[in-house]
């Protein structure tokens, strides 16, 4: 679905089936890491500088400058030098529902930053 909105390769995995090595290989070859907020998105500590995270959480950090468990991946993604973006998504019957015009939104403003380095 997001790759056809956005002219880029989009991959999706499931770092649960993926040894750590492949997670870390993976978070080293891309460009945009989108991810919902959780224990993997630790694996921002892996990209390369100058990239970008999009973060989906039911409750997105809000108060950037604060000490609060939400802000963890924006602090780590600050740490490294990587560009980090969130957004609210919903929760029910076991899956995220997020709106993805504002991924595409975000991906895009990602990719520009990119281009500027």
């Amino acid at each position: 679905l997001l790759g056809g909105k956005l002219s880029a390769e989009v991959d999706a995995k499931d770092f649960g089936s993926l040894t750590m090595r492949e997670q870390i290989a993976q978070v080293i070859s891309c460009d945009i890491l989108i991810g919902v907020h959780g224990a993997a998105m630790t694996h921002v500590i892996f990209m390369r500088k100058g990239r970008g995270v999009i973060e989906v959480s039911t409750e997105p950090a809000r108060l950037r400058r604060s000490v609060q468990a939400g802000n963890i991946f924006y602090g780590l993604a600050g740490w490294v030098g990587v560009q980090h973006r969130s957004l609210s998504g919903r929760t029910s019957g076991g899956f995220m529902s997020f709106d993805i015009e504002r991924v595409v939104a975000f991906a895009e403003e990602l990719f520009k930053l990119q281009d500027k380095r």
